[in-house]
């Protein structure tokens, strides 16, 4: 939600997927506020929470969403695999995130 109007915006969440070793990160908003920097800020803190129970995180998305995949990179994940899933009917990208790095920084 934009904190001065309290208008939704997206969404982001956690949630663990039977095919994916994981729980995985997922995030989705509006068109009108896509580009504004607002996905980077809700899925860094999501990370940095759930890195505090979890040892490892993955984000999955599809292969011709380039904006998450960059967003993927920006939040340090690290490319796993690109696979065509049935769930999806398309080719996604595995990218996963871990705390086992001794000192793990998203800059905010």
């Amino acid at each position: 939600m934009l904190k001065e109007t309290n208008q939704p915006i997206g969404m982001c969440g956690i949630t663990k997927r039977d095919f994916l070793e994981y729980p995985d990160l997922g995030f989705a908003f509006l068109d009108e506020f896509t580009g504004n920097g607002y996905a980077f800020e809700i899925t860094a803190k999501m990370c940095q929470q759930l890195l505090l129970s979890q040892s490892t995180i993955s984000l999955i998305t599809n292969n011709h969403n380039l904006a998450s995949i960059k967003l993927a990179h920006k939040l340090q994940f690290q490319f796993v695999k690109t696979y065509y899933e049935l769930h999806f009917l398309a080719d996604i990208s595995v990218f996963i995130l871990s705390n086992n790095k001794k000192s793990l920084t998203i800059n905010i």
